[in-house]
């Protein structure tokens, strides 16, 4: 029986010879592109410092435990660029915001508030998410809700009524 071997003579694979002194392009295109997404990780910083926003969340009165409650800044001469923090309603009813890092809060100025609380027991219905809360708390521009938030710690309990 004949033995066919796919590698040539000595064992191992022939490999493209570079010139000394040179780099093949594509290892040295990794090396830049890997260089440069770590600089750029390292030197990215938020465009303005952010203070700690924390709270609880409940609707007439009892706390709510699940869903999200997002914060927009609203456009100002000084900032035209608006910015979303965000926090995930926590079993015990306490959120905390995040806009660029983990916990790191909201930027200092007047937000827009919106809450959205879905209905866990809904299941698997088709058609629209069922919600706990009044749908007008699911937008910034229905929720009626804004706050201001300065430098240093910002608690703020977010305290929703059934009733309009």
């Amino acid at each position: 029986m004949m033995r066919i071997d796919a590698r040539p003579r000595g064992g191992s694979v022939p490999r493209a010879k570079s010139k000394p002194g040179r780099i093949p392009r594509l290892r040295l295109l990794s090396g830049l592109l890997l260089t440069s997404g770590l600089l750029a990780a390292g030197c990215a910083s938020p465009p303005e410092p952010t203070y700690p926003v924390h709270g609880v969340v409940r609707l007439d009165g009892k706390l709510l435990t699940h869903g999200n409650v997002m914060f927009e800044s609203v456009a100002t001469p000084q900032r035209e660029r608006q910015y979303a923090a965000r926090g995930v309603i926590q079993p015990d009813g306490k959120y905390q915001l995040t806009t660029f890092g983990r916990h790191d809060g909201a930027l200092v100025g007047r937000h827009r508030v919106a809450v959205v609380v879905p209905d866990l027991d809904a299941g698997d219905v088709a058609g629209p998410q069922r919600l706990l809360i009044p749908n007008r708390y699911t937008s910034v521009a229905t929720s009626g809700l804004e706050f201001e938030i300065g430098e240093g710690d910002n608690p703020i309990d977010l305290d929703l009524s059934s009733t309009p």
